[in-house]
């Protein structure tokens, strides 16, 4: 075969015609440029990645050249491949390679834009082109030495016989600007590669046959690191051959590289590619080899994780985009004993944040994200990739993984102290789509000499260990000691049934509760003993999960009061158990035992008490570290974790690693909240997404919030950690509900303040996840029973009378992402049919349109209240009446049916009418603004709940029912209705948005706006 091969490589020579495309001059001109940039020694090791990088394109460069015209001294000249005698491919070489010269033929932009100086020969250590070709071209010169040695060859003008290294050279002293100048050219080579395949085929075939064949590791380390993102093939090649040399370290016998074998080439395959070969310089007793590799080209290799690997490795873009480096970050100083301490000197505050060596981005492609698992894969596998790809999936549904290139940035967050070290290490992600969390946070926790020196969080691994009890002890005790208005529990409520805790028993099937009725309680009052009990705050989880627990049935109360056995209860019931006995508390609140879940009228006379039950609790235990009812939350201790090393630059004896934990999602741009502290432990926690528990927090006295990291002690004032430290609750979280309420509902109350109190509450209340949309109001309930015996007002579908057209005026919030774990919470606003079938389906929507408990995402009352109090809203409808069926017997709760009923000025809304001149705004343009032809000064704005089109406006009928007006800013307000589905004969509608229009005429300026607006009567359902 071999000798048939060589016979057609003489032939095929001889009648190989002159090329016609002419691009070796330009080609040269280019390699000479290329090769002036040093990436040698002398630019030091923290330039090895973007060295190899361009060392890369400079091997791109020359195997294309080689391939497409190569020249001698005899200015001989061969065709690589007959089919790029073209004029259409010469044309469109030399374009790429005249913008490749016009790159490097511009030293003020190498300088400015792309972060090189020129400097002379004497300036690089050492020289640039040594004639040992000792350390030539970059950290991997050892892998493409022979290359370079022709490519300084063929760089070589052949007419004037000038050396390449009288060319002037450049050094990198910018490598982010530099890195952009890579891209650049990667991009125009690119170019040249599509110009014809084979070509791109042969260069990707003949650095593949360097790697495989080098022997030094901690070179291919190097590569394998820089080429992580950008280059899959080389890093596939790295992979496999250091794969085949650990292979080779068990198994001394065996010694050489791995083939691709192929039995399917046949001799005029070899035939040509011995031609091929030829030309590009190789030898062709190599046949056969690059036969076998341009086969595996379509199979690339595999390779798999080594299980039980003895420690934590990292590859060599995470030794340095991860591991911490103090001098970075701060200088050594002295405490007042005299000791030597490290402090942050050197955080920058603004963003605090900090990436060692300035940070490298990871570019990958979803939904497999295969560099990453490249990089971890096999036996020189990195853990961080690993670990970061792994935490990447797990938080990204299949469905959320859509194709997709990601970009990553890593980076370390502080909170500006200088004396705290980093509370997390986050890896941002973008693009953003809105199915992805814009950030995963990953805790950072150590021990010993490096948590001591770095100022790192250590590990509590046991929640009720001797250290954290005794705190969390001290602190209800200063509770308790504190008035009774910071503990409002002194009315002796007590709830209907509670569960009695049984003193520990670790025999089988021994009673661990048992239920307890009221009037079983009454007696312990009468004696005068205080009856203290917890109420346990949790996930229930998903539907599956939910019905796994143990709950109190019509047909299992009996046995509950006889006892329950310990193997029975869920995790998370087991755990509360152990907190009550470890604090001494003797009784036990919990849903799903002391409420008859299959009983409705249970319910419902229990549901408006959840305040009074929360209100009334010794202690509220809220699991923020569990998910579901399925997991406990005192066991401590990550699920997934990586060891990360660390050696202090500035005091070398200082060594150890610290870890990072499990990732924590962040649906939130900017600084991440520290995991440590109560604030970010809670504002991450599922639990806080939960749409019963926002009552239980809110209107709890004490509350123990145990988390994955630390536990916090809550009351009305203070934030307590079991460590003792105080910290402070913002935002949602900082004032509990019932502190308002109370003071809101004095003696003598302005009922506009608790009105607009009740909006701030469906603000932060909606939004937060259900399993069933019915449960909006029901899972409230406990708020609004507390408002209703405050303010004397009736409660319609969560809407107050004293306040209707006012509250009428919500809008569905344009920029909230939409929930992939419920997928109706986003569908229905995608247009207006799936608006109006999603209205119409009791089963997912049982309130009525004008309600806000109608929607399953978050509602905001910005615009009305921007404009007005309830003192300074006019009604302008003739008569507004809202009719409500309760469901069952809880006046708060859930409503069968409900209407309302509207006499008012009614306008039809149709496209000819936001022909005039029309703004969209918002993430899905819901947001309309309409002016008025020729007045600017007048506009109108619709704000719909779903996106919305002109041709809507016409197939459809669609009216702007006027509600109110005011004074503050004249502007006029009302509901946008469409017919309803279900009922298209009668004149029924459906709530579809709110319009306000505002103008220096008022009232009149509406009407005016309107044209010719008529009375009627509408029913809204």
């Amino acid at each position: 075969m071999y000798a048939t091969s060589r016979h057609s490589i003489a032939n095929t020579r001889e009648r190989i015609p002159r090329p016609v495309l002419e691009v070796g001059d330009l080609w040269r001109t280019c390699l000479r440029g290329l090769m002036a940039i040093d990436t040698g020694e002398g630019q030091g090791d923290d330039y090895d990645d973007v060295c190899i990088k361009f060392e890369l394109e400079r091997i791109r460069l020359l195997f294309w050249g080689e391939g497409v015209y190569v020249a001698d001294l005899d200015d001989t000249a061969y065709s690589a491949y007959e089919t790029l005698d073209e004029e259409q491919k010469r044309g469109m070489a030399m374009h790429s390679l005249g913008q490749l010269r016009g790159v490097l033929d511009n030293p003020d932009k190498l300088e400015k834009d792309y972060g090189l100086r020129q400097v002379s020969n004497t300036d690089l250590s050492p020289p640039l082109y040594s004639t040992s070709l000792r350390r030539i071209g970059s950290p991997t010169s050892p892998i493409f030495k022979e290359a370079y040695g022709k490519a300084i060859s063929l760089a070589t003008d052949h007419d004037r016989q000038s050396s390449i290294d009288k060319v002037a050279k450049w050094m990198i002293v910018d490598k982010r600007k530099f890195l952009d100048m890579i891209t650049l050219i990667r991009v125009l080579i690119d170019d040249l590669h599509n110009v014809e395949e084979y070509l791109h085929r042969v260069t990707q075939r003949y650095i593949y046959d360097g790697i495989s064949t080098a022997t030094d590791i901690e070179v291919l380390k190097l590569l394998q690191a820089a080429t992580m993102g950008d280059y899959e093939d080389v890093l596939q090649a790295a992979n496999a051959r250091l794969e085949e040399l650990e292979k080779q370290s068990d198994d001394p016998e065996s010694h050489q590289p791995t083939r691709h074998a192929t039995d399917t080439a046949n001799s005029e395959d070899l035939d040509e590619l011995a031609v091929r070969t030829q030309v590009i310089g190789l030898s062709t007793e190599d046949n056969k080899t690059n036969a076998d590799l341009l086969a595996a080209s379509e199979s690339a290799p595999q390779t798999s994780v080594k299980a039980n690997e003895a420690q934590d490795r990292l590859c060599y873009n995470c030794e340095r985009t991860v591991m911490i480096d103090d001098r970075q970050l701060g200088s050594i100083s002295r405490n007042q004993d005299g000791f030597q301490i490290f402090e942050y000197t050197k955080i920058d505050t603004r963003n605090q944040q900090y990436t060692p060596d300035g940070g490298i981005k990871i570019i990958d492609d979803l939904p497999d994200l295969p560099r990453l698992r490249a990089k971890g894969d096999g036996p020189f596998g990195c853990d961080f990739c690993r670990f970061l790809r792994r935490s990447i999936l797990q938080n990204y549904s299949d469905e959320k993984r859509a194709r997709n290139r990601v970009e990553i940035q890593l980076s370390y967050a502080f909170d500006g102290s200088s004396t705290r070290g980093p509370f997390a290490f986050q890896a941002i992600l973008s693009p953003r789509s809105e199915s992805y969390p814009p950030k995963l946070v990953f805790p950072v926790v150590a021990n010993g000499d490096c948590a001591e020196w770095l100022r790192l969080e250590p590990p509590i691994r046991d929640t009720l260990d001797s250290r954290s009890l005794e705190g969390l002890q001290n602190v209800l005790a200063h509770f308790q000691s504190l008035p009774e208005s910071t503990n409002h529990s002194g009315d002796k409520f007590l709830p209907t049934r509670l569960l009695e805790i049984a003193p520990e028993d670790t025999t089988p099937n021994s009673q661990a509760l048992r239920l307890v009725l009221q009037e079983d309680l009454d007696q312990e009052l009468a004696h005068s003993r205080d009856v203290q009990y917890a109420a346990l705050s949790y996930c229930w989880g998903s539907a599956s999960e939910a019905a796994t627990q143990a709950v109190t049935k019509k047909d299992t109360l009996g046995d509950r009061r006889d006892g329950i056995p310990a193997e029975d209860l869920p995790p998370v019931i087991s755990d509360a158990i152990k907190v009550c006995r470890a604090l001494s508390i003797r009784y036990l609140w919990v849903d799903a035992l002391c409420i008859i879940q299959d009983s409705v009228t249970d319910w419902e006379i229990e549901a408006p008490k959840m305040a009074e039950v929360y209100g009334a609790a010794f202690l509220t235990i809220c699991c923020i570290a569990s998910t579901s009812c399925r997991q406990g939350f005192l066991e401590r201790g990550p699920v997934d974790s990586v060891e990360i090393p660390f050696n202090s630059a500035l005091l070398p004896q200082i060594k150890g690693s610290y870890k990072f934990w499990q990732a924590i999602p962040v649906l939130t741009s900017g600084q991440p909240l520290n995991p440590y502290q109560a604030q970010g432990a809670i504002s991450y926690s599922k639990w806080n997404t939960r749409g019963w528990t926002f009552q239980e927090f809110q209107f709890s006295s004490k509350l123990l919030c145990i988390g994955s990291l630390r536990s916090y002690l809550v009351n009305s004032e203070k934030v307590i950690t079991e460590l003792g430290l105080e910290e402070t609750l913002e935002g949602a979280l900082a004032i509990p509900l019932h502190n308002q309420i109370k003071e809101t509902f004095q003696v003598e109350y302005d009922k506009s303040k608790a009105y607009d109190m009740w909006m701030d509450i469906v603000e932060a209340y909606t939004g937060r996840q259900l399993t069933y949309l019915a449960d909006s109001l029901p899972a409230i309930s406990g708020v609004a029973q507390t408002f209703s015996q405050g303010l004397k007002d009736e409660y319609k579908a969560g809407l107050w009378s004293g306040d209707l057209p006012r509250q009428l005026l919500w809008d569905v919030d344009d920029d909230q992402k939409p929930d992939p774990s419920r997928p109706w919470s986003s569908e229905h606003v995608q247009s207006l049919q799936s608006l109006l079938d999603f209205l119409s389906d009791r089963r997912r929507c049982p309130s009525p349109s004008w309600s806000w408990s109608s929607r399953p995402i978050n509602i905001k009352y910005f615009s009305i209240r921007l404009y007005s109090t309830a003192k300074m809203f006019l009604q302008l409808a003739h008569s507004l009446e809202a009719r409500t069926v309760v469901e069952g017997k809880n006046p708060v709760g859930p409503v069968s049916h409900g209407e309302l009923v509207i006499t008012s000025e009614v306008k039809r809304l149709e496209s000819r009418f936001t022909t005039k001149k029309v703004h969209k705004y918002g993430r899905l343009e819901k947001f309309w603004y309409v002016f008025l032809d020729g007045d600017i000064d007048q506009r109108m704005v619709l704000n719909f709940d779903c996106v919305m089109s002109n041709a809507d406006l016409d197939a459809r009928e669609i009216l702007l029912v006027v509600v109110g007006f005011t004074t503050s800013l004249p502007t006029t307000w009302g509901l946008i209705i469409c017919k309803h589905p279900d009922v298209p004969r009668r004149d029924v509608w459906c709530r579809i948005g709110t319009f306000s229009h505002n103008g220096p005429h008022g009232v009149d300026g509406w009407r005016q706006f309107a044209g010719d607006a008529v009375m009627k009567t509408v029913v809204i359902v």
